[in-house]
């Protein structure tokens, strides 16, 4: 395998994948907003989400590539509140690109070092862990105000 073949290819894999998930939330995001929740579709994470998108704006399209959950809930809410397209197209190609190339190759790098080769399993552990320490924040923040108002 080639990593100048395989960075280009999950570029353009990250920006097709952010288009169908506008294209969904434009198409169907009324229909989806106004059911039930589901297992798979919560109303407080689009939300959360939402809340996301307005406080950080369009940097949010980028910045989201980077949190696990919200890469897949913020393309669907542009699409939801119809973000203009050639807005949500350039930073969903900045941030594909950002994201693609530093992840890939932080890892090709990385890969080449025989402590991460010996050891990768704790080291994929460790990736997860940051990837989601955004998250993690704010359950514990929010866990810590509410037991904080409940004295």
């Amino acid at each position: 395998l080639h990593i100048e073949y395989i960075i280009p290819l999950l570029m353009v894999a990250a920006i097709l994948g952010d288009n169908v998930n506008y294209y969904v939330g434009k198409k169907f995001g009324g229909w989806i907003l106004n059911r039930p929740d589901s297992w798979f579709l919560k109303k407080k994470h689009i939300e959360k989400a939402t809340e996301f998108f307005n406080e950080n704006g369009k940097k949010a399209i980028i910045i989201a590539r980077f949190m696990p959950v919200v890469r897949t809930i913020i393309p669907f809410i542009c699409g939801v509140t119809n973000l203009n397209y050639k807005t949500f197209i350039t930073y969903s190609f900045i941030g594909a690109v950002l994201w693609v190339g530093v992840i890939s190759l932080l890892g090709h790098i990385l890969g080449q070092f025989d402590i991460v080769k010996h050891n990768l399993e704790k080291f994929i552990f460790g990736i997860i862990i940051l990837a989601n320490m955004p998250l993690i924040i704010r359950i514990v923040k929010a866990q810590f105000n509410k037991n904080k108002t409940e004295e």
